[in-house]
């Protein structure tokens, strides 16, 4: 099991086997880089997000904020849609082994279920991103469980 590491201590009977078997086929279906794969489409320089299209010729930069426990999955999920046209990129996940910056990518390793220091400032650097922003900027900001800590 993916999801559930403790399945065979609970799956101790037969309904609570099926019930586990539901529960992680369904967590499967919610992953990010499936989820995102039938979500968010690149049709040439339209990009569909449920349903609703941005045309990427009106911005020149493509900013991507994440939060929470999938935000690195989310992040890496639609860097897969997306390519090279994401500019710049936050992502704070409590399950990332440590802080580390590359070159258009910024990772915060942030705490759950409560706040610490590394998320305030975390969220600080976030908050620096205003002065780049104009209205040929799009922003993607994609929150996942964990993200309100």
């Amino acid at each position: 099991m993916a999801f559930i590491k403790n399945f065979s201590q609970l799956a101790r009977t037969l309904e609570r086997r099926l019930l586990l078997q539901v529960l992680e086929a369904s967590l499967l279906e919610l992953k990010p880089e499936k989820f995102l794969k039938k979500k968010v489409r690149l049709k040439g320089k339209n990009l569909e997000i449920l349903g609703q299209n941005f045309n990427l010729n009106k911005f020149k930069k493509i900013y991507f904020i994440g939060l929470g426990k999938m935000a690195l999955s989310g992040y890496l999920a639609l860097k897969k849609i997306l390519a090279q046209k994401i500019s710049l990129a936050y992502i704070l996940d409590p399950n990332l082994k440590n802080t580390f910056f590359k070159k258009r990518e910024k990772f915060f390793k942030v705490s759950h279920p409560f706040v610490k220091k590394e998320n305030i400032l975390a969220t600080k650097e976030v908050l620096k991103l205003k002065e780049k922003i104009d209205e040929f900027t799009l922003i993607i900001f994609f929150i996942s469980g964990g993200g309100s800590a």
